[in-house]
Parts: C-alpha cells; structure tokens; sequence
C-alpha cells in the first residue's frame, strides 16, 4: 500500500506520458494484436463478420507470434548483442508464417490430428510462459535467481489485480447502464452495446498489464521479502498438507505390500500432484532456502529423499497400467513426468538453491519435445494402435481389402471374445483417429 501511495504522490502527467510512449515502444506489436482482435471481436457481437476460416487461422497464428515476440522483446532489453536478438525476432516470425502455410495445407484439423495439434500448441504457449520470467536475465551469471523470482511472481500479482479490477469496471459500468436504462427508459440497442462496452473495457485492462511491466534497474529488485506473505502461506499453510498427503500415500504403500497386491492406477495421479506441490512449494519458497538454513536442510535434503519412495510407487502403477491396457499419450506423458520427477528430487538434493531456472526450462524443453514435433506423443500411439490393430486383422485373416461377405464368414467363425477384442480396437481407433482403412 505504501508502494502505490508513493507512486501517486510523486506522478505527474509527464511522468505518465514517458511510461506510456516507453510502453509502446517496447510493446508495440502486443498493443496492436489486443486492438486489432478488440475491434474483431466487437465487429463480430454486433452481427458483422470480418474474416473467415483462414483469416481465422492466420489471426490465432500472430497472436502465437506476438506472445513469443513479448518474451524476445524482454530478452533483447538484456542482450549483449542487439542484432543477435533482432535476428532471432526475424527468424522466429518467418517460421510462423511457414508455420501457417503448413497449417493451411495440411489435414490438421481432422479427427487423427486436432488432438496433436491442440496438445502441440499448448506446448509451445507453456513453454514460452514458463521460460518469460527468466529470458530478461539470461546472461547474468551471479548464480542467483531471485530477480527473475520477484518479476514472475509480480507479473502474476498485476494480472490477479488486473482480472479484480476488470470485473469491478464491468459490474459498476453495467449497473451504471442497467439504471439509465431503468430510470430513463433509455435504450442503448441490445446486447451487442454490452458486449462491445466489455470487450473495450477488458482491452484497456490488458494495456495496463503492459504498463505494469518493469523496466531498466527495475527488474532488478533483489528482495527476499517482496513476496513474504505467500512464502509464509507455504510454509505454515502448504507444507503441513503436503506432509498429510504423504503420510497417506506411506499408509497406503504399506497396506498394499502387507495384503501383497499392486498398486492401483489412480496413485501415479496422486503422486504426481503431491510432487508438483514439492515443486510449487520449493520455488515459492527460494528465496527464504537462501537464509533459512533448517527449512533449506527439510527442502533439499529431507524432502527429495522422502519423494524416492513415492516415486517408486508411481513406477510401479505406471507399469501396471501400460501392461494391462497399453499405451496412451496420457500415460506416455506420465512416463515423461515420472522421469522429470526423479531428476528434480536428485538435483535439487546435490543443488540445494542454487537456481531455479533450470526447473522452468527443463519441463518446458520436455513438454516442446514430446508434443511439437511430428512424431509427438499422439503420432507415437496412433501408429502402435493402428499397427497392434492390422496384425490383429492379418492374424485372422482378415486384412483388407476383402470381399464383405467373405469377412463376414470369417469374422462370425472366430471366438467371441477374439470377435470383441476387433470391435473394441476398431471403435477406439475410429472414434480417437477417424481411421477407417
């Protein structure tokens, strides 16, 4: 509070100006995709229809662009070598333009594709997400992460405020219109004022974002105590329920090697979330590990050895799963996390709190190279199920092309749960892929 009572005090309208020309300057391509797609979409609540399926298309492409430009933008404010980073925007928006030819030409919005495509582009945008907050301080070498700690927590503390304020602004300019018209017995012309007085109200909103953005020595704020209050929730809030859940997992871990049977599939998601918690609770808490010597020993040392066992557990109901239903892109993805998993636990018990860039990274570099690429995850089970579902044809004969009838007879002779094992491969593959060979 002191901070914003500071800021209104020493603001002049000249002030305002340089933050406003310096935000365009830095974020001008940002600003010109929120006004464009801002006046589409009121265009469109209003009845008029301004582009159709491609130019669609080549508009979801430049926003992909545009947000991976906002992260270059960031990165080039701290580069050695300006045209290194101008070189790299140029490469980046020729690829997105090979990128939308690709799109255009290809089947990509079919059934046996929409899922990579989707789970592809999810990658990309998590990736660029996850790796924002330390591209601006990428060659700094001082072994510490704490300023791109205080910027990815403040970018995330302006958008919470920015989406309380856009509801605020909303609900008072609605009611506002509600009692003119009510008053006044005033028409403002139907729905299509309201949505467009939204879409223009959540426009100057997402400026702001851009506004809040610091620059210069300011993205260097080295405090451990900018964030205290969510350090302190972790650890008398977070923490102690994340020891819950792993008491419950030991008690379950016990119960099923006395009673001698498998875990069930259920607990690879159980673990998974108790370790993304870890995860979570660990960054959230960096920079207290670095003066904290008794929580930075439970952190480091206790809780990665305490996660070896769950993990094991996780393990051992991934293989159970795979082994008796197969492989899926869901569980490949498990597999994928499983092995980040361990990685993490290892190198943060030799690491202790050196950095935590490398979590971001890795898990961004892993999700790009499982999922955006030709051979994802999805392609790697739509050509195993395909392939377990054509030997299973040819095993009884049943490849085709053949004669219907033909099929028929020898379909009708086989066992009847050799009958319902086709089906069932045939229904997943169809429904899934839309593969009807």
């Amino acid at each position: 509070m002191g901070k914003l009572q500071l800021f209104f005090k020493d603001f002049t309208f000249q002030k305002g100006k340089d933050i406003f020309v310096n935000t365009c300057k830095r974020f001008f391509i940002q600003l010109w995709s929120i006004t464009i797609f801002a006046i589409i979409l009121i265009f469109e609540v209003n009845g008029i229809s301004v582009t159709d399926d491609l130019e669609g298309l080549l508009l979801y492409v430049l926003a992909i662009g545009a947000f991976i430009d906002f992260v270059i933008v960031l990165w080039k404010e701290n580069s050695k070598n300006e045209g290194v980073a101008n070189l790299v925007r140029a490469v980046v928006w020729v690829l997105l333009l090979v990128y939308y030819i690709y799109l255009n030409l290809s089947e990509i919005f079919e059934q046996s594709h929409i899922d990579a495509f989707l789970i592809g582009n999810l990658s990309v945008f998590t990736a660029v997400t996850l790796v924002l907050p330390f591209v601006r301080f990428w060659s700094d070498n001082d072994g510490d992460d704490v300023p791109a700690y205080n910027l990815m927590f403040g970018l995330i503390r302006n958008q919470f405020l920015i989406y309380i304020v856009q509801v605020i602004i909303v609900s008072a300019v609605l009611l506002l219109m509600f009692s003119i018209s009510q008053l006044f017995n005033f028409d403002f012309g139907g729905d299509e004022v309201f949505f467009s007085v939204i879409i223009i109200i959540y426009w100057f909103t997402f400026c702001l974002f851009f506004v809040g953005i610091p620059y210069g020595d300011k993205l260097y704020n080295n405090s451990i105590d900018e964030f205290k209050v969510l350090q302190k929730g972790v650890k008398y809030v977070l923490l102690p329920l994340l020891l819950i859940y792993i008491i419950v997992i030991f008690m379950y871990t016990l119960k099923i090697v006395s009673e001698w049977e498998l875990p069930k599939g259920m607990v690879s998601y159980l673990v998974s979330g108790v370790m993304f918690t870890y995860v979570f609770s660990y960054i959230c808490l960096y920079p207290t590990l670095k003066v904290d010597t008794k929580l930075t020993f439970i952190m480091c040392k206790i809780l990665p050895m305490v996660m070896l066992p769950l993990l094991g557990l996780m393990t051992v109901g991934i293989i159970r799963r795979v082994s008796d239903y197969g492989i899926t892109p869901t569980r490949l993805y498990l597999i994928t996390l499983l092995l980040w998993f361990y990685v993490i636990c290892i190198v943060i018990f030799i690491r202790n709190t050196q950095r935590i860039r490398w979590i971001f990274t890795s898990f961004a570099l892993l999700f790009l190279l499982t999922s955006f690429q030709p051979f994802n995850y999805t392609k790697i089970c739509k050509m195993v199920h395909i392939s377990q579902y054509e030997k299973l044809l040819e095993q009884y004969g049943l490849i085709m092309p053949t004669d219907s009838k033909e099929y028929d007879k020898i379909f009708r002779k086989l066992p009847e749960n050799v009958q319902n094992d086709i089906i069932e491969k045939q229904e997943y593959i169809v429904k899934k892929y839309g593969y009807e060979k």
